[in-house]
């Protein structure tokens, strides 16, 4: 399954293991039974981890910031880093199987959260829950943390979709040092 890595607080934030973003396919984890939450949580998650930045970058990713690459297959955006206010380039590709692609998250996504009317909004952003807090990347780490089970602090409205081997003290600091150690391990 796509693993996205997580860090663990209790342990000085290394990146500890790895977070899986979905489980096999069954009926009960088809798309069409996805809750809109549940499709926010699954692509903004899928989203940071792909970007490979700070947990709260991906919050100001603009809608019209979106270019398909047609010789590269993917869609880029500019984004600028939070700490040093340089912009860079992230890249979203498809996957190696239906749970890694990108686009299908997306597409899961729009399913319930259409894209804002751009010649009525100032700012369109791909994720306005995020974009809306002060701290993007503390609300990332709630969106994971609200995917432990139940009985260690998530959320009820995310019981059917809990991920049993995130530790209590999950956080979303762990996308980007673990995504880097990912890709130079492939």
């Amino acid at each position: 399954g796509p693993c996205a890595p997580w860090r663990d607080a209790e342990h000085n934030s290394q990146v500890q293991s790895s977070l899986c973003l979905a489980r096999p396919i069954t009926p009960a984890h088809m798309h069409a039974s996805l809750t809109p939450a549940v499709r926010l949580l699954r692509f903004a998650i899928h989203s940071a981890w792909l970007a490979v930045g700070r947990s709260g970058e991906i919050a100001a990713t603009p809608w019209e910031g979106l270019e398909w690459d047609p010789e590269l297959q993917a869609v880029f955006v500019e984004i600028r880093q939070s700490k040093t206010s340089k912009l860079k380039i992230i890249a979203f590709t498809c996957g190696n199987q239906r749970s890694t692609c990108w686009f299908l998250s997306l597409a899961d996504y729009l399913a319930q959260h259409p894209p804002p009317n751009w010649a009525e909004a100032e700012d369109a952003y791909v994720f306005p829950a995020l974009n809306a807090h002060a701290s993007p990347g503390t609300a990332l780490g709630n969106f994971i943390k609200a995917l432990r089970p139940r009985d260690r602090g998530g959320a009820a409205a995310y019981a059917d979709y809990s991920v049993p081997a995130l530790p209590d003290r999950v956080s979303a600091g762990g996308l980007r040092p673990g995504g880097c150690n990912f890709l130079c391990a492939v």
